[in-house]
């Protein structure tokens, strides 16, 4: 309880889903508490940050698309 994260913005997308408890999601200045069963997706491209503004733990599912393949699409591996 209590983490919070710092703002960032990046290429790709992102959903979380809400398992059990609480937290919020700040998209562009927009702040959403999400509650069990709760979900948002956005483009993290937009300055986002998160936090369990609770004091008990959060679960969640968070799902995001990275950028793994640099610019002209090759694997940097």
């Amino acid at each position: 309880s209590g983490h919070r994260t710092e703002p960032s913005s990046h290429e790709g997308e992102e959903l979380y889903f809400m398992v059990r408890g609480e937290i919020t999601v700040d998209v562009e200045g927009k702040a959403t508490v999400l509650k069990e069963g709760d979900s948002i997706h956005f483009n993290s491209r937009r300055l986002h940050s998160t936090w369990n503004h609770g004091a008990e733990t959060a679960t969640f599912l968070w799902c995001g698309t990275m950028d793994v393949f640099d610019e002209d699409g090759a694997d940097p591996r």
